[in-house]
């Protein structure tokens, strides 16, 4: 399928994510296909493929895997380089994953920002996040991301993206967010859009790339699939962003969630396709590293952001199956991410709260949550509980009735003295249970994307577990993204979009010097 502003635009907000991957040129057309290959198990380097039937042929010097986020910028930044490119997208439209929560990107010194007067300290930024990670993540490439943020985010709006102002996202720590206008449809996925067309780069939708053609290690091409139809693409440099691996319970199972307690609210093509084809390249499998974008939910509700919300809601409480209240509640408050690893430590994991806390909940809600908790009640789910004592609750959630009633006695005695003497939360949110009837809930976790899943240096090249580059291999975007290590850190506001914009420019400019 050539690109139409037709198929293009119709529907962008939709924001269905590309899994696809890209090409290289230099080899034989008749490569191997990356099962056969071999892959040690440190990211050791497959030598070559087998050839397939291909349907048809295409070259070109940069093929861009997933017309998403970072994909549009990669394509276009190699075009604009002088490379010739071809982009293959999973889907029927481009913006991928992006259209379902990205409002803003990170930016220092930008025209915007400087026509506001806003100066920031980079190296407080460089420090709190270096910190936060406890000094794992790639802090030189945070320095790069950080000093090139202003020149991207000009260089986009010299793309035709639009942007309506510049703050500290929410009263985060810094005022580097540089918002959509419209939306991220509106101010960024239709005007790049509209810049592919333009310059006429040739994009294959519904192509799910399924392969990499390796030859004496280096990756020079992608078989990937068009309908019932293979086709072989070969290209100096593939760049892949082709998402996280959200929609792969197996994989995410690495960084900590039970694969049988995970539901994916992003993409269904942020699959892990691209990930796994990077490894059997021979890349560093980066995936128990990886952070997230991931919220508790409770299953039987369906999923909202009401659901969200209240999983989150400070004021209740969450055990374990031994009755123990294991974290401290309103970090949610400070970051959604640092709620997460601590269930990672549980067999179980349930929140509790009675009458009061519900009705207090349901009054700051435009949806009738109530209707939900009564649904939830009434199915075979089994994710709810409720019952007028304690013991009668435990039982219920096959959980200790004693156990259940020393928690609540605790709790309720650290509420009345406003101190919490185990997690120190904040006394605001210390609400006490004694309002029967009272709920047990057992929820699941919802997960947007994920971050970080392959290796990569800072030219974005996917590297070995011995840190050499794989050649003719980019990973760009969440996929490739080095800055943080297992918690999505958000005191920085942008900077996971602003990666992403600054490795697909990376990325593209290196490969391009290479032709």
């Amino acid at each position: 399928m050539k690109l139409t502003r037709r198929n293009f635009l119709q529907g962008a907000a939709c924001g269905i994510a590309g899994t696809a991957l890209a090409g290289v040129v230099g080899c034989s057309p008749q490569g191997q296909t990356a099962s056969d290959q071999t892959a040690g198990e440190g990211g050791e380097s497959a030598s070559a493929t087998e050839e397939k039937d291909v349907d048809q042929t295409y070259e070109c010097d940069i093929c861009v895997v997933g017309a998403g986020f970072s994909g549009m910028i990669a394509a276009v930044q190699a075009h604009e380089d002088g490379a010739n490119v071809i982009v293959l997208e999973a889907a029927d439209i481009t913006g991928g994953a992006s259209a379902n929560g990205v409002e803003g990107s990170f930016g220092v010194d930008s025209s915007l920002s400087k026509e506001l007067g806003i100066q920031v300290d980079l190296k407080n930024i460089l420090m709190s996040e270096m910190e936060q990670s406890q000094w794992r993540a790639d802090g030189l490439a945070w320095l790069e991301m950080m000093e090139n943020s202003g020149q991207n985010i000009d260089w986009l709006i010299e793309q035709g993206v639009k942007f309506d102002k510049v703050d500290d996202y929410h009263g985060k720590d810094y005022r580097t967010f540089h918002w959509y206008q419209g939306g991220i449809t509106e101010g960024y996925i239709n005007p790049m859009t509209a810049k592919l067309e333009e310059l006429g780069i040739q994009v294959e939708f519904s192509t799910k790339t399924e392969e990499l053609i390796l030859h004496d290690g280096n990756v020079c091409g992608v078989y990937a699939q068009n309908k019932s139809e293979w086709i072989q693409v070969n290209a100096k440099a593939v760049i892949l962003a082709t998402g996280g691996f959200g929609a792969n319970y197996e994989l995410c199972s690495n960084i900590g969630y039970p694969a049988d307690r995970l539901l994916s609210v992003g993409s269904p093509h942020d699959d892990g396709s691209g990930h796994d084809m990077a490894i059997t390249a021979g890349a560093k499998d980066f995936a128990d590293y990886a952070a997230d974008n991931c919220g508790s939910i409770i299953k039987s509700f369906s999923f909202s952001m009401t659901n969200l919300g209240f999983c989150m809601a400070p004021q209740i409480p969450w055990i374990n199956e031994s009755c123990e209240r294991f974290y401290k509640e309103d970090n949610c408050t400070v970051n959604l991410s640092l709620a997460n690893p601590p269930k990672w430590n549980q067999e179980r994991s349930f929140m509790i709260w009675d009458e009061a806390i519900f009705e207090a909940y349901a009054a700051t809600q435009e949806d009738d949550i109530r209707a939900l908790l009564e649904s939830a009640l009434a199915s075979d789910e089994g994710d709810v509980f409720k019952a007028d004592t304690f013991a009668e609750l435990a039982k219920a959630a096959d959980l200790d009735p004693d156990r259940l009633e020393s928690f609540a006695n605790e709790y309720n005695a650290m509420c009345a003295t406003g101190k919490d003497e185990l997690w120190d939360k904040d006394p605001r949110f210390l609400v006490p249970l004694q309002n029967p009837p009272y709920y047990l809930a057992q929820p699941i976790n919802a997960m947007f994307t994920t971050i970080g899943g392959v290796a990569t240096n800072r030219n974005a090249q996917a590297i070995d577990a011995d840190h050499h580059a794989i050649e003719g291999l980019y990973v760009v975007g969440v996929e490739g993204c080095m800055l943080y290590r297992n918690v999505y850190t958000i005191g920085t506001p942008g900077s996971c979009s602003g990666n992403s914009i600054n490795t697909a420019r990376t990325a593209a400019k290196h490969a391009a010097a290479r032709l």
